[in-house]
């Protein structure tokens, strides 16, 4: 999913404030760059228009498919610090783009912050709900922590959304993860 088409904020929202507390935020910008010499005003405006910091900076869509896969190419090297790094300012600029929070929940499972890499991988299934992958990732933290019951649930959601392609790629991946929750609930 790439950032073109993204859905923008609501009218008078934004981050989830609006009102007094978006009126606050502006001020905090405003006052936050202003020793920087950065017109902080304008800035949060341009990301209020946006939706994004990527959007409020002026960073193309080349720029953020660049960082990813450089994010990506440290991951499948097991840099997994690095590739974290780089998901985590992704999400960070966009946060409306599902791989971005896939990537940084898959470094976050990978050492071992559970609890984290799942809100990542919550993020995900809530900005893409047709993907199956947020809920194998899911699956895989429920399996390595031992939470069976868990498991079973992500994996009936693995399943009901799996289709086409994305089924057959990860099936086999899935294919011992049902045996283990089959051989624990049993």
């Amino acid at each position: 999913m790439t950032p073109a088409g993204r859905a923008r904020q609501q009218p008078g929202t934004l981050l989830g404030l609006e009102g007094a507390a978006l009126a606050l935020l502006e001020a905090l910008v405003t006052r936050s760059f202003e020793p920087l010499g950065i017109d902080g005003r304008a800035l949060f405006h341009r990301l209020a228009e946006t939706g994004s910091l990527r959007g409020a900076l002026g960073l193309n869509e080349d720029a953020l498919e660049a960082l990813y896969a450089r994010a990506y190419q440290y991951l499948r090297l097991g840099q997994v610090g690095r590739a974290e790094e780089i998901f985590r300012t992704l999400c960070a600029l966009d946060g409306r783009i599902p791989d971005h929070w896939l990537g940084f929940g898959i470094c976050l499972r990978a050492k071992g912050n559970f609890p984290q890499a799942l809100e990542a991988f919550d993020k995900a299934a809530h900005l893409d709900p047709a993907s199956a992958a947020p809920h194998f990732h899911r699956l895989e933290v429920f399996l390595r922590d031992s939470r069976w019951k868990e498991a079973l649930a992500a994996l009936d959601r693995f399943d009901a959304a799996a289709s086409g392609d994305q089924k057959a790629h990860l099936n086999e991946a899935v294919t011992p993860f049902r045996k283990a929750i089959e051989i624990h609930l049993a």
